[in-house]
């Protein structure tokens, strides 16, 4: 069970102390208490007010059957049962009162659906324009009662990068887009995953619990396979463990925090994260703010030098190997350098995308690092396509890593207990993947939803 990974607490801290300070520059996770980004906003978030602020704007929410606790957000064949249904908030709220008053009297009908909505307030996309997503003065105004200065305080002591020059157009350099999460019922979570930015998870209303993974284990968290549709997720569920199909996993060291009202989750980009609501009959709101860049431009440059020393040598001469001696080095690598074991995790998805597009497939470029992290490679006719292939793909990652040994040993994390093989499960034809990701509404195996 998930309890038996968590291994300690978010550190807490009051915003304005010292420490605080270091946990930002240093991209290591807390929760914020006392930040005043959105404490003049969280008495305007009931879903009474929010629902005239909105009005009939249409938005994306969630819905899946009430005997699942995880909203996917993404559903399909694959996926399994749920969908994203457009609703204005009012209907969301009526429908979320009419779920809970199912469970507090007994002349009704049993609780039958879970709902969670997700409305993008501030987009990358809206920057030219500087309005909200939601294209609604009244959430143009709600927006003004976040304290801006504290945001660009913040994230100039986590270092993150401008995105824009001129502030009069936006409302911060380091923006990258603000959504508003709205629920009610406790139980409910979204899955395992990580996000490409930092972001400031601002609890408004209600409260969660957070759990957290530091990208040293991303490795043992069995990422969904680069390309996929949901490749920022894990296959493995973290709240429901299963050690059998996925070992690795025991290696993992878990920290959670409970979010209340006022608090802010300081959460680094390519941090894993679970968050689940609380309190059963409650609403639910908190606030993401995505900030800076991506982080890949020296990732990038290393590639590229990577490269050229490839060209000007020979390729990745044979070692002896002792995996076990490898492997024991490398995670300490992980543990100890939070800079390295983010390094290995994009070579790792690096690696990925190269050989899905050498081989032209997940499937076969999921065989292909396999073969190489067995050095089954090694066996290959030494002028073949395949075997130069390799030495070239080997050689690169090592270095990036800075060692054939490193090399080694990412390409075994990267596919062990089989986690690349047997990709490529084709959606029936016709059937589009729904999600509010890639802006695809729908829904998939639920029977009708009767109206509020």
């Amino acid at each position: 069970m998930l309890h038996d990974l968590i291994s300690g607490h978010i550190p807490r801290h009051q915003w304005g102390d010292e420490s605080l300070q270091q946990l930002l520059h240093s991209h290591q996770p807390c929760v914020i208490e006392g930040c005043p980004l959105v404490s003049q906003l969280r008495q305007w978030c009931h879903f009474s007010r929010l629902a005239p602020a909105f009005g009939e704007q249409v938005l994306g929410v969630h819905v899946i059957p009430y005997s699942c606790k995880c909203f996917g957000r993404f559903y399909g064949p694959q996926y399994g049962a749920g969908g994203v249904r457009p609703m204005t908030f009012a209907a969301f709220a009526a429908k979320c009162w009419k779920e809970h008053l199912s469970s507090t009297t007994t002349t009704t009908a049993p609780r039958a659906w879970r709902y969670y909505l997700q409305a993008p307030l501030l987009s990358a996309n809206d920057r030219e324009g500087a309005v909200s997503s939601v294209h609604s003065q009244a959430v143009d105004e709600l927006l003004k009662l976040v304290d801006w200065s504290c945001f660009d305080e913040a994230c100039r002591l986590s270092g993150a990068e401008h995105l824009v020059n001129d502030e009069r157009l936006w409302p911060a350099a380091s923006l990258h887009s603000c959504q508003l999460w709205a629920g009610h019922g406790g139980g409910s979570s979204t899955p395992c995953h990580f996000d490409a930015r930092h972001n400031l998870l601002a609890q408004l209303l209600g409260s969660k619990q957070v759990f957290i993974v530091p990208p040293c284990h991303s490795f043992d968290l069995y990422p969904v396979a680069v390309g996929e549709a949901r490749d920022n997720y894990m296959q493995a569920q973290l709240d429901e463990p299963d050690l059998n199909r996925f070992p690795a996993l025991s290696r993992v060291r878990v920290l959670q925090a409970t979010l209340s009202e006022g608090d802010v989750l300081w959460l680094p980009r390519y941090w894993w994260h679970l968050v689940r609501q609380c309190d059963e009959s409650s609403e639910n709101v908190s606030l993401s703010f995505w900030l800076g860049g991506l982080g890949n431009e020296e990732f990038r440059a290393t590639c590229e030098r990577s490269a050229e020393v490839v060209d000007r040598t020979s390729g990745c001469a044979s070692t002896e190997v002792d995996a076990e001696l490898e492997d024991l080095e490398f995670r300490r690598s992980l543990e100890q350098d939070g800079q390295f074991a983010l390094l290995a995790f994009k070579t790792g998805r690096f690696a990925e995308e190269v050989a899905c597009r050498v081989c032209g497939t997940n499937s076969l470029g999921g065989e292909f690092l396999t073969a190489l992290a067995t050095r089954d490679d090694e066996g290959w006719q030494v002028r073949s396509k395949a075997a130069k292939v390799a030495g070239r793909i080997r050689a690169q990652l090592s270095a990036i890593l800075g060692s054939v040994k490193m090399a080694n040993a990412m390409l075994r994390a990267l596919t062990q207990d089989r986690r690349l093989i047997g990709l490529g499960s084709q959606i029936p034809h016709g059937q589009q993947i729904i999600s509010s990701e890639t802006g695809v509404w729908g829904e998939f195996g639920l029977s009708c939803d009767p109206s509020p």
